[in-house]
């Protein structure tokens, strides 16, 4: 991660070609770390996420470890007889576990990939995402992500169904 942005004590700093910053002649052993301004890799992430606090009197390493990735897809059930098209960009789906947190948006056809680090997960949609013509009615999906492979999911959301009555006068 060289040449990168790296909040330390609410300094910003730079890191080196190696991907490395220094601190030199500093009385300083307790550091408040902050690497959310480092460009979102979809291979690595810091293992102990991106904000850490850190105590050290010596040369110290920030672990990162290696992605993998989750695809999914939108699946709508429409009531029979249902015309039309439905919108499926813009709907936030939550992963996340007891360490993690993270968030993809869908897109136009109601795909969505985003890079996580290994682990088990849950996956959730925000149903004040959905507008009104979608329900959903899943549970929190567990699934487990490994480095560097990709993990398939599919969603399946139901259209709500509209009534209309014809009334005689």
């Amino acid at each position: 991660l060289a040449n990168k942005p790296v909040w330390i004590n609410e300094q910003l700093l730079m890191t080196n070609a190696k991907g490395q910053v220094t601190i030199k002649h500093s009385d300083i052993t307790s550091y408040s770390i902050n690497l959310n301004d480092i460009e979102s890799s979809a291979e690595w992430t810091p293992k102990d996420g991106y904000e850490q606090q850190i105590i050290a009197d010596k040369n110290i390493d920030i672990a990162f470890q290696a992605n993998g990735t989750i695809k999914g897809h939108l699946e709508v059930i429409k009531p029979k007889f249902t015309i039309g098209s439905i919108q499926l960009d813009g709907i936030k789906i939550y992963i996340q576990n007891e360490f993690n947190h993270f968030i993809a948006v869908t897109n136009a056809d109601g795909n969505f990939e985003i890079p996580i680090p290994k682990g088990a997960y849950t996956i959730t949609v925000d149903e004040s995402t959905l507008g009104e013509n979608l329900a959903t009615t899943i549970t929190p999906q567990p699934f487990t992500i490994n480095p560097q492979q990709t993990t398939n999911v599919s969603i399946t959301l139901q259209q709500k169904e509209r009534a209309i009555r014809i009334k005689q006068q």
